[in-house]
């Protein structure tokens, strides 16, 4: 299990994510905080029941980049993964904190990014009379459980979410090697 130097370490930072994005103070809150409104995704508990994970989040106009790594054996990695990702099914809409402290109700439609262990949904809302997209993916890392969400005011940027996505799986692998490796597909 990677100690949290090294997490903190794979976490994406400023120079993966260049310009216009400048590190930003609001993530979404960790697993099990009951912050989603969706039941069964509030229930699933962190790898490890670690409840201080490494994150960071990136903003920039009407947009928000977080990355959230949760450590553990790989044995507790996939229990906690495959938790999510029954989680997730149930899920119609999740709630999703807007740059003003209120929540948007978010629809969830899953989606495939092309991982065997990722578990990804499309989301979709209204905040402000406006158009809120975006894209969270829990992805089973060996001892790592990664937690992606791109949110955009607007249409997302689909080809920028699959980009600083594919950037944090690249630095992952990279940075913590075999701790990271590609868990065995459930």
């Amino acid at each position: 299990m990677p100690p949290r130097e090294s997490l903190e370490a794979a976490l994406l930072d400023e120079t993966d994510m260049g310009e216009p994005f400048v590190p930003g103070a609001q993530a979404p809150a960790p697993l099990g905080e009951g912050a989603s409104g969706c039941t069964a995704l509030d229930a699933a508990t962190a790898p490890g029941g670690d409840r201080n994970p490494s994150e960071v989040a990136f903003t920039a106009a009407d947009m928000l980049v977080s990355e959230t790594l949760y450590a553990a054996a790989p044995g507790e990695v996939q229990r906690a993964h495959g938790q999510l990702r029954d989680a997730i099914a149930t899920c119609q809409t999740i709630g999703v904190r807007a740059s003003d402290g209120e929540t948007v109700a978010m629809t969830v439609t899953p989606m495939d990014v092309g991982r065997p262990d990722a578990v990804a949904v499309s989301m979709t809302g209204t905040h402000l009379d406006a158009m809120v997209t975006g894209f969270l993916v829990y992805e089973a890392l060996g001892s790592v459980e990664m937690v992606y969400a791109y949110v955009q005011g607007g249409v997302a940027d689909g080809q920028l979410a699959e980009s600083v996505y594919l950037t944090a799986l690249d630095k992952l692998e990279v940075v913590l090697g075999a701790a990271a490796s590609p868990a065995t597909p459930m």
